[in-house]
């Protein structure tokens, strides 16, 4: 029984039937040697599983560095424990998880990187497909949800490690980026200023569509696009902001929006605030 693996992302333990079980077998390194070395084999692959039973010596920390420069699967398995009787071993050895802890492994992190890259490549793919992806509200100043169409959709980056990537696409002359990967791969990201800027998470996504994306403002133009009209406002009225609430309770205020007053309403940071020249 193989334990779970916790890096990264997590594998649940599991069951694995060998093809073939070597004892003693020297390893690629020549200063390399474990006790079993367990091999599967399907029609394309085959892999070597090293195991290490600890019973009077564990493995060291020179050791695992050999592994480690090696790029080994090693398993090492605690048997200090254990009823030495064949029975109690066999039932400890394929029906438990204790007790063992995987020194490296390899095989498991290509797993895990070929789900991180299909999950973005199914990304990648709805970015630019013909339904269109749903935009969030811009929080900040109250821009509202907005469906757009892109178009010359390509990947500019990709990690080796499948952790993040970054795609870019066009809608009407406007360059959007979006920074694709997990969670916490993108906390750090830093937007560049220079368009449109996103990041589109791939956390728990179970159903791949348009409709289930989890999609985050970085940085938004069109803020700062609405900041500078409303200080140009500013300078040609002499406005003055009267929080939204205030201007109900206003004498003056008109229900059919007719106040003379009322030049607009301004969206500041989530609040909305009256343009008021009374």
């Amino acid at each position: 029984m193989f334990p779970a693996y916790n890096k990264g992302k997590r594998i649940k333990a599991k069951r694995c039937l060998f093809d073939d079980v070597i004892v003693e077998q020297r390893l690629e390194r020549s200063d390399l040697q474990a006790d079993v070395v367990g091999i599967t084999r399907d029609e394309n692959h085959e892999v070597k599983w090293n195991i290490e039973i600890f019973y009077t010596h564990e493995v060291d920390n020179k050791k695992k560095k050999k592994i480690y420069e090696s790029n080994i699967n090693c398993l090492e398995i605690d048997v200090r424990e254990q009823e030495l009787d064949e029975d109690s071993l066999k039932k400890f050895l394929l029906h438990s998880d204790q007790c063992r802890e995987w020194i490296n492994n390899p095989e498991y992190e290509r797993i895990i990187y070929e789900l991180k890259n299909c999950k973005i490549k199914a990304i990648t793919r709805i970015l630019s497909g013909k339904e269109g992806i749903t935009l969030p509200p811009y929080q900040k100043d109250g821009i509202n949800e907005k469906h757009i169409l892109l178009s010359e959709v390509k990947t500019t980056y990709a990690s080796k490690d499948g952790r993040l990537s970054i795609v870019e696409g066009y809608f009407e002359d406007k360059k959007y980026v979006f920074y694709i990967g997990y969670r916490k791969s993108l906390i750090n990201i830093e937007p560049s200023k220079e368009c449109r800027e996103l990041k589109l998470f791939v956390d728990r996504i179970k159903d791949f569509s348009n409709q289930n994306l989890k999609i985050e403002w970085l940085y938004n133009p069109e803020h700062i696009e609405n900041k500078n009209k409303l200080e140009a406002l500013k300078k040609e009225f002499d406005f003055k902001q009267i929080n939204v609430l205030e201007c109900e309770k206003c004498e003056l205020y008109s229900r059919n929006n007719l106040c003379i007053y009322h030049k607009g309403i301004m969206k500041d940071f989530g609040v909305d605030w009256v343009l008021c020249t009374r």
